[in-house]
């Protein structure tokens, strides 16, 4: 399965299609942008839920340690 999706890729790459279309300079930046953009999101969204993670485990770590003072 492996080798034929990777002879496929190949196969579309040694035979490109035209595409008739035209990329000004304002799409290039336009498709940067939008990486960024991407990255930049999906990095918040690893810094909330590695916050919750974080929570999560100090409240069940310290719900365990009961040694029977309070400090």
């Amino acid at each position: 399965m492996r080798t034929a999706v990777l002879l496929l890729l190949l196969l579309i790459a040694a035979f490109p299609f035209p595409a008739h279309a035209y990329l000004d300079p304002g799409t290039s930046g336009m498709i940067i942008n939008l990486i960024i953009g991407a990255i930049a999101g999906g990095l918040v969204t690893l810094k909330i839920y590695w916050a919750k993670v974080k929570a999560f485990i100090n409240r069940s770590a310290g719900a365990g340690d009961s040694t029977g003072t309070d400090q």
